[in-house]
């Protein structure tokens, strides 16, 4: 651990005493900007760790530095934005790049077809569950909908295709990870008022940092 890492242990101590406070104060805009925050800041010490410890990996580094930007600029704007359709694309992209990376450097297993075509049928039927929860009616939606959901479940699928064929600490960090990951995407086209959830944006800074956290720690713990 060096200074700057301390540092930024010292910035994430005061951004989540400061969440917490704008939460019992009900200051909302506190709460969206220490929020925006705490994702880049929680997660910065993985690309330092990867700059430390796999200095020669410059594929692994460049596809994690890619997608934690991307997911962390998207979620700045799905925070602060009311049309949300940039902010989903780009947590989109996030995704396909992690999907990419871990396409290129994980071993693929054998899965027999008849395994692959039911869990393609799971990730399908999670797709139009959300269509039906959500009752989007233009096409626009639809489309970015799906879109959205098929890369998330993409990354889900490698996770969980991984930990059926080769189970270890990594394949069940990188299953966990997407799987929360898949989860908050789902959360994004919820109606909180209808299903009367509170705190969204609390819950959904945890998840996209507790998500990101363990897939990136997966990614480094691949070359270690």
């Amino acid at each position: 651990m060096t200074l700057l890492n301390w540092i930024f242990i010292g910035l994430l101590v005061i951004d989540t005493a400061l969440i917490v406070v704008s939460i019992i104060k009900k200051i909302d805009l506190m709460q969206k900007i220490c929020s925006a925050l705490f994702f880049p800041i929680a997660l910065v010490h993985i690309p330092m760790l990867l700059v430390d410890y796999l200095p020669d990996s410059f594929h692994s580094i460049l596809f994690s530095i890619l997608a934690l930007s991307a997911i962390a600029v998207s979620f700045c704007l799905y925070i602060f934005f009311t049309n949300k359709i940039p902010a989903l694309i780009i947590f989109s992209l996030g995704n396909a790049l992690w999907c990419e990376l871990f396409r290129t450097i994980f071993y693929i297993y054998r899965m027999p077809s008849w395994a692959i075509i039911f869990i393609l049928c799971f990730y399908i039927a999670i797709i139009i569950a959300c269509h039906i929860i959500t009752g989007h009616k233009s096409t626009s939606e639809y489309l970015i909908v799906t879109i959205t959901l098929f890369f998330a479940s993409m990354l889900n699928f490698i996770g969980l295709f991984n930990l059926i064929c080769g189970p270890c600490a990594k394949s069940i960090l990188l299953f966990t990870g997407s799987f929360l990951n898949l989860a908050l995407t789902a959360l994004n086209f919820i109606d909180e008022k209808k299903f009367n959830i509170k705190q969204g944006m609390l819950i959904r800074t945890i998840t996209l940092s507790a998500s990101q956290f363990l897939i990136s720690l997966c990614n480094l713990m691949l070359f270690l």
